[in-house]
């Protein structure tokens, strides 16, 4: 995926966890070459039962000056405890 510097990206999420899980909050973590660019956690309160769909919509803006290059976004699924439920990888390039 080519994005464009200056404007947000928007990530659609979709997918199913085999056991119930109580999801406090997703984190995004983004690198580029290596290097941490980006962190944030969103609030994302909810409880989802045996094989039921955990769905999300995660933005975050991409500064005009931010360096060209491939990067990496982690999404972390994470319940109250901090523990990762699951996690997720995209690659995008600028």
């Amino acid at each position: 995926m080519n994005v464009v510097k200056g404007i947000n990206v928007k990530l659609d999420l979709a997918g199913l966890f085999e056991t119930a899980t109580d999801v406090a909050k997703l984190n995004i973590y983004v690198t580029v070459a290596g290097i941490s660019l980006y962190s944030q956690d969103f609030a994302n309160v909810v409880s989802v039962p045996d094989n039921g769909p955990l769905t999300a919509t995660l933005g975050w803006p991409v500064p005009s000056f931010a360096p060209s290059g491939t990067y990496v976004a982690t999404i972390s699924i994470e319940d109250a405890a901090n523990t990762v439920q699951g996690c997720v990888k995209a690659t995008f390039h600028l």
